[in-house]
């Protein structure tokens, strides 16, 4: 990895991952190469595949193209490379954030590689492409696919209405009663109370006395 690193001369930011490859020259066409590239994207897309990131490139024979690309954890990744019809091998290789080598996917019998990869965790990984073929410049397209990699749309929050606070019922101020004048003075009796004859003639004999 280190001498592999030391001949990379050019950098190429593609969205999401980074192509690193010795004068890369992004956009080649190849009407084959592509068509077997959408043949298989449209089987990944049956399963709930969509594309991450993807990507047609000029490839030399032997000649390693390393894809740097940032995966997450738990996440199941299906890393599709397509080379030239003509080519009469593939190889496939990968990386973790620290160089060290997972897995290894070589394919002789076909022109493309489709490779499940689910990683153990958040990490920048590193796929090498390599393509074996008698001519010097040939076509190779590399892909990542993933579920939901199409970005959701944001719901649309539906304003609550709050709700109206229970109305709870006053019972009506009941009027006061005026209170109660109390009579404190106390009956007397009939056979009690004064004679007004004798107290006329009480009060005249009072008078004369005072003559």
């Amino acid at each position: 990895m280190k001498a592999l690193n030391k001949v990379l001369l050019a950098l190429c930011l593609l969205g999401n991952f980074t192509l690193l490859a010795q004068k890369p020259q992004i956009g080649c066409v190849d009407a084959t190469v592509e068509a077997q590239a959408i043949g298989i994207k449209l089987g990944l897309s049956k399963k709930g595949m969509s594309v991450f990131q993807e990507a047609m490139f000029k490839m030399q024979s032997m000649e390693p193209v390393p894809i740097a690309v940032k995966l997450a954890q738990g996440v199941n990744y299906e890393l599709v490379f397509v080379g030239s019809e003509n080519a009469n091998r593939l190889t496939m290789e990968i990386f973790d954030g620290k160089d060290k080598k997972l897995d290894e996917k070589i394919e002789r019998s076909m022109n493309n590689i489709v490779y499940s990869f689910t990683p153990k965790q958040t990490d920048v990984y590193l796929i090498t492409l390599y393509q074996k073929k008698g001519v010097k410049d040939m076509c190779g397209y590399f892909a990542v696919m993933m579920k939901g990699a199409a970005r959701p749309a944001t719901p649309v929050k539906k304003e609550q209405t709050p709700a109206k606070p229970a109305t709870v019922k006053t019972p009506a101020a009941t009027p006061a009663q005026p209170a109660q004048k109390t009579n404190n003075k106390q009956a007397v009796p009939g056979n009690q109370q004064p004679n007004p004859n004798r107290t006329k003639a009480t009060r005249e004999a009072q008078q004369q006395k005072n003559k």
